[in-house]
């Protein structure tokens, strides 16, 4: 019995084990970001909108861990 060049052959099927690991992810994943959301407002050092005028464009130092935007508001809290 002579075997087809490996070109003719058909493709093997994918096997899937567990199909149980990406589910798991996933809701991992979602009820981790379902945590921070519910804790953003404890994360937040300033209130989004609060405006520091002294503080405009500044780097990311001690006080703004993401520096600060044209308007003088926090990144990280935004």
């Amino acid at each position: 019995m002579a075997l087809s060049p490996p070109w003719r052959q058909p493709p093997l099927p994918l096997k899937v084990k567990n199909m149980s690991t990406p589910r798991v992810a996933g809701i991992t994943l979602a009820l981790m970001m379902a945590l921070l959301g519910l804790l953003a407002p404890l994360l937040a050092p300033y209130p989004p909108n609060n405006m520091f005028l002294n503080d405009i464009l500044l780097p990311p130092n001690a006080h703004y861990w993401l520096g600060t935007d044209a308007l003088g508001r926090d990144v990280f809290s935004r």
